[in-house]
């Protein structure tokens, strides 16, 4: 909200920084949070919810900034984009009054369950514990050396690599290989998103019914690198952006699968940090992915050389995802026994 009163580059500078830090906190927070309240078997559907909204945002915010640019502009003498961020800002500050009143750290303190939800809850995970013990740290050099942690960093890293670059370089790609107007770039990258949010879904279904997320996991990166590199020299900007929109596909419902696997990987206070630290290469991802294909084009002069080089990531974080360890899951019916014999 504190945008809408920036009145110079220094003041833009400084809250874009505070912005930074404010929402870096926010995905990881909300990732290991789930990790203490949902089961296993639910806790692949509930991140698709939560990440969804970063798609439906890319779909609808676009379009909605723009005319909610032109619909404040000059009220109270106060120009348009002023009130753009300090009205987009404002649904934040709310749900800050219901987080703090509403969600609560332990399953016990929750009012909105029964005592038998409670019971049944508790005893779930903590069924789940004992039958697959997570990894806890209780010094910083074991943390830091733990492999199979290391491993789901360098999966995350090439994944921040390649969404971050073809987000914010999409729509000039797009633009580039065809004479369509702006609007209908906007259009078509909304669409990209579409294909992002079935992906989400999708992927956790086939997740909960084959139970082989490494190999679903594999699938995704695989496919956006076939799709992103036919994309890359096809002679048709038709054919490029279906295959951008599988890669969509793949590339977003990679996202609810994998992090069900750091949630369980790891407990405790290595759960929290492990995933804060995992989820800083998305920063780094930001830093490195735009850039490379800023870099690539400018030096071929085209962009098909830097999306096929943006393809390879793909491949390479494939090989990242086969290194990783990913635990088996107890059937549906095992978990329910252990649960009942925790709760006894």
């Amino acid at each position: 909200m504190a945008h809408g009163l920036i009145n110079s580059s220094t003041s833009f500078g400084v809250l874009r920084f505070l912005l930074g830090v404010s929402e870096a906190g926010l995905a990881f927070g909300v990732i290991y949070y789930i990790s203490l309240w949902y089961p296993a078997k639910h806790r692949g559907k509930s991140l698709a919810i939560f990440l969804s909204f970063s798609v439906i945002a890319g779909i609808i915010m676009g379009p909605f900034s723009g005319w909610l640019m032109e619909a404040t502009h000059g009220f109270s003498g106060v120009a348009g984009w002023r009130w753009m961020f300090i009205l987009e800002g404002l649904p934040s500050v709310i749900l800050v009054i219901v987080t703090v009143f509403y969600l609560t750290d332990r399953i016990k303190d929750a009012n909105w369950l029964t005592d038998e939800e409670k019971t049944w809850l508790e005893s779930t995970l903590e069924a789940e514990r004992r039958a697959q013990p997570p990894v806890e740290h209780h010094s910083v050099m074991p943390f830091l050396k733990d492999k199979g942690l290391m491993v789901m960093v360098g999966v995350y890293f090439w994944w921040s690599i390649g969404n971050n670059a073809i987000m914010i370089w999409l729509p000039t790609i797009l633009k580039s290989s065809s004479s369509a107007t702006n609007q209908t770039i906007g259009f078509l990258y909304g669409l990209f998103f579409v294909c992002a949010f079935i992906g989400l879904y999708a992927t956790v279904w086939l997740s909960r019914r084959t139970g082989d997320r490494k190999t679903i996991l594999v699938l995704c990166c695989w496919g956006a690198f076939v799709t992103m590199a036919i994309s890359a020299f096809s002679p048709s900007a038709l054919l490029a952006y279906i295959t951008y929109c599988v890669a969509a596909f793949c590339i977003w419902g990679f996202l609810p699968v994998f992090w069900t696997v750091p949630s369980e990987y790891l407990g405790g206070v290595s759960a929290a940090v492990g995933i804060a630290l995992i989820n800083s290469m998305s920063g780094i991802g930001g830093l490195i992915g735009p850039s490379m294909i800023s870099i690539v084009r400018d030096a071929t002069g085209k962009f098909s050389t830097a999306v096929f080089l943006l393809a390879l990531v793909f491949l390479v974080q494939g090989f990242f995802i086969i290194a990783m360890r990913v635990k088996k899951r107890a059937t549906e019916g095992k978990t329910e026994a252990l649960a009942a014999q925790a709760g006894n």
